[in-house]
Parts: structure tokens; C-alpha cells; sequence
């Protein structure tokens, strides 16, 4: 292979850093083959790390081996908002797997790029080389091919991978005043009530909640679904759809976020979490306490 490329540190700041999440098959194997999954993971990680990417290893957190007692409906749950809130899928392709696949379909809907590691000469189904998403298959044979695959990529996507961050970021600001309005509407409802909406949705219960459960998930979600799911709830299309009604706080509220940021020492990431609530909370329209205009409202909406 060529010579290793000089390794880039990412820009993303270290409270939102850009995110991998490494696939893979784990139920069927056997441990031979949980050995070499275990051993790729791990030096996934540590080349992240080196370069300032966060990775999420299911090997670590949803492993049948270690947490057979999860329920299934947990490991679900984990892994789906680990992939949605990933800026890149590594997959590790050597073993077959229902749920690396089920992953790379998750990833393919949030436009995330895959990166798939194949051993060389293994095969692997046509469905995953011929998708339409954005998914580079690269070959190896000996672990410093994978450290060298991983270097190329990582430099070589830098400014994708940070792009991707940042409009994962922003999908908490589109989403935000849609997942209010359908939550809102869905738990007004009774159980029986909720039950009704989402066979009328052609929806399970637990899809619906799994939709509303995050911005990421609600974003993850079919336009179809997320249309049908507002119909059941005689709810117009046109409300539903991302950013039409992202409500704009007045400059002098952004003002006084400003002033209470610097009285208060907030850092950036509590300053922004306070911004995206406060938008949530005129988003719900009503009568609010906090017009949000002086420096001690924001105070008093941060809980002092």
C-alpha cells in the first residue's frame, strides 16, 4: 500500500466531536471470529482517538456475550441512537450479520458515508456494493493495511466528516418544533387512543415512540411515515415538515442570552443546549412565563 498520509486532528469542538460507529456481526459468531471483531474494533478506536473522533463499539456495550440480559428491545434502542447520532459507519464486513445490516440501512437513510472493512477475498452481497449511498469498500490483509485504510479516509473525509457533525447538529434545530407538535398531539392521547393512531399509520406503538424519542430519529424517519403518523392525528402535512416552523427569537433575547452567558461563565455547549430549549419552549406557543428579553430571564430558565 502507499506511504500513511499525515494524520489531521479534527476541528469539531470537543463537547460535539465527529462520531464513528463501528458494525459488525457478534450473535453468530463464533470465538474465533468475536476475537478478530474485538481486535478491529479496538484499534478502530484507538485511531480515532489519535485523530479527536468519538467511537461508539457495540462490542462494548451491546455484546451478547457480555450483556446477554439486555432486553432486545434495549440493544435496539442503544444502537439505533448511537447510529444516529454517528457522523460515519465503520463497518467490519468479514461475517455475515442481520444487524450490521439493519445498521448500514440506518446509516444510508441519515446520509452518513460508510467506510467497509473486507478482508481480501471475501465476498460480500451486491445489495451493500451496489447501494446508492455513500460507501467505500476497501480490502485488507494485514493490520497495518487497516491502520493505512483508516488514514487515507479518515484525511481524506476530514472536512465531510465535519460537515456531517455540523448538520447532525442542526437537525436538533429543524426537528425540534415538528417532534414537539407530533409528541404533543400523540401524548394528549389515551393508550387505546395511541393504539388507534398508529395501526391507522400502518405504525407499531414502538415505532411511533422511537420516532419521537429524538430529533436524529424523528430526521431518520421516511417522509411517508412521518406523514402518515400526522394524518392519523387529522394534523396537516404542511405542519409537520423540517425547519417551516423553526420560530426565530428576537435579537434582544439574543442579547440577553449573550449578557447571562458572560455573567453566569456558561461555556458554549450549555449556552447553546439553553438557546435550543428556549426555541422549543416558544415553538410550543401559549402563554410563557419568560419572554426570554433580560439577562435574569435566562438565569431563571437555566435554574439559576
Amino acid at each position: 500500500m502507499s506511504e500513511q498520509p499525515q494524520q489531521l486532528q479534527f476541528d469539531a469542538p470537543a463537547e460535539d466531536p465527529v462520531t464513528a460507529y463501528v458494525a459488525s456481526g457478534l450473535t453468530a459468531l463464533n470465538e474465533d471470529q468475536i476475537t478478530i471483531v474485538e481486535l478491529v474494533s479496538g484499534m478502530v478506536a484507538d485511531f480515532c482517538g489519535d485523530v479527536g473522533v468519538l467511537v461508539h463499539q457495540p462490542v462494548m456495550h451491546t455484546h451478547p456475550k457480555d450483556h446477554g440480559d439486555l432486553p432486545d428491545e434495549e440493544v435496539h434502542a442503544k444502537d439505533f441512537a448511537s447510529v444516529a447520532e454517528s457522523d460515519v459507519l465503520i463497518a467490519v464486513g468479514d461475517f455475515a450479520s442481520w444487524g450490521a445490516g439493519k445498521e448500514l440501512a440506518w446509516a444510508e437513510r441519515l446520509r452518513t458515508p460508510v467506510l467497509l472493512l473486507l478482508r481480501k477475498g471475501r465476498p460480500m452481497s451486491r445489495l451493500v456494493t451496489g447501494t446508492t449511498g455513500d460507501i467505500e469498500v476497501t480490502e485488507w490483509r494485514f493490520p497495518a493495511d487497516i491502520r493505512e485504510v483508516w488514514s487515507n479516509y479518515f484525511v481524506n473525509r476530514k472536512s465531510q466528516l465535519e460537515a456531517h457533525r455540523r448538520m447532525r447538529a442542526a437537525r436538533r434545530q429543524l426537528w425540534t418544533p415538528t417532534i414537539l407538535l407530533l409528541r404533543r398531539a400523540f401524548d394528549s392521547l389515551d393508550d387505546n387512543d395511541q393504539l388507534e393512531v398508529a395501526a391507522i399509520a400502518h405504525l407499531t406503538p414502538r415505532r411511533v415512540q422511537e420516532m419521537l424519542s429524538t430529533p436524529s430519529a424523528l430526521a431518520e424517519s421516511s417522509m411517508e411515515e412521518v406523514f402518515a403518523l400526522a394524518n392519523a392525528m387529522s394534523l396537516p402535512s404542511t405542519a409537520v415538515t423540517a425547519g417551516g416552523t423553526v420560530p426565530v427569537l428576537a435579537p434582544r433575547a439574543l442579547s440577553a442570552l449573550a449578557t447571562a452567558s458572560e455573567l453566569r461563565g456558561w461555556e458554549g455547549r450549555r449556552t447553546i443546549e439553553l438557546l435550543q430549549r428556549a426555541t422549543a419552549e416558544v415553538a410550543k406557543g401559549g402563554t410563557r412565563r419568560l419572554s426570554f428579553n433580560e439577562p435574569t430571564d435566562w438565569i431563571d430558565f437555566a435554574g439559576g
